[in-house]
């Protein structure tokens, strides 16, 4: 099981409230898939640099989202620049990279 670690903008606030960047938002409202805005906002929702286990078992425990739609919404995700695989572990960023 991949581990993914979570990169957070400069407005990433502590605490319990989620803050998001507002292009980000309008992205996600704009041009995201249903399954790719779920598993964006379970991933932007953790701390900065917080790294967990990440499998489409443990989304789908946590958010319901099915094995296909998973697997479709990490894929748009790293095509979108937000999910990067490096050495089977998985970097987040909530502003996309491009390289």
């Amino acid at each position: 099981m991949a581990l993914v670690t979570i990169n957070r903008g400069p407005l990433g606030a502590p605490g319990e409230f989620m803050s998001l960047n507002k292009g980000v938002l309008f992205d996600l409202l704009r041009e995201f898939t249903h399954a790719e805005t779920r598993l964006y906002l379970y991933l932007v929702c953790n701390k900065d640099l917080y790294s967990f286990p990440f499998s489409k078992q443990l989304v789908e425990n946590d958010i319901g989202l099915t094995k296909n739609s998973f697997y479709r919404a990490r894929d748009g995700l790293i095509e979108k620049g937000h999910l990067v695989l490096k050495n089977n572990r998985y970097f987040f960023y909530e502003l996309p990279i491009m390289e």
